[in-house]
């Protein structure tokens, strides 16, 4: 873990924002970060939001919750927004 940083904020960090994450031998796929961007909830996995997110700044968060009409929105992205948005 990078120094001062608990294994639990390390683990959080490099499945969520691909930030300290312990270097491997094995290849990290690449992404491209602009196809699909406009619709990432749905069409992107985790890998390519962490790696978008990490490279790009881009699917940084779970769902936007400027994004849409909230009627509209699925079980998941409405108590995601509610749990992180005033």
């Amino acid at each position: 873990s990078l120094t001062g940083w608990s294994d639990r904020k390390t683990s959080w960090c490099c499945r969520n924002r691909a930030l300290g994450c312990p270097a491997t031998t094995t290849t990290v796929a690449e992404y491209d970060c602009s196809r699909g961007f406009e619709d990432w909830e749905n069409l992107w996995d985790s890998n390519q939001r962490r790696f978008c997110c990490a490279k790009e700044k881009k699917a940084c968060e779970s769902y936007d919750c400027a994004d849409g009409d909230p009627t509209t929105w699925g079980v998941s992205k409405s108590s995601w927004c509610c749990d992180h948005e005033q």
